[in-house]
């Protein structure tokens, strides 16, 4: 009998007489990421610029107070 877990680990609790094979409970995001190191990349820096505002009238809702059609 062939059995396929998958990745490359396995938990083998002790279940009576017998062990029983079951993959390893999946890792958190945060887990992961606490294994990694640091990047010492440099970032550009990016302008924080106002919003420019927008015609509504493109989108068919020139009166926002008015109902929806």
């Amino acid at each position: 009998m062939e059995f396929e877990l998958p990745g490359d680990e396995a938990i083998l609790p002790r279940e009576g007489d017998g062990l029983v094979i079951e993959p390893p409970p999946k890792r958190r995001l945060l887990d992961l990421l606490a294994t990694w190191e640091p990047l010492d990349d440099e970032f550009p820096e990016i302008a924080d610029e106002p919003v420019k505002p927008e015609d509504m009238e493109q989108w068919g809702r020139g009166d926002l107070n008015s109902p929806i059609r």
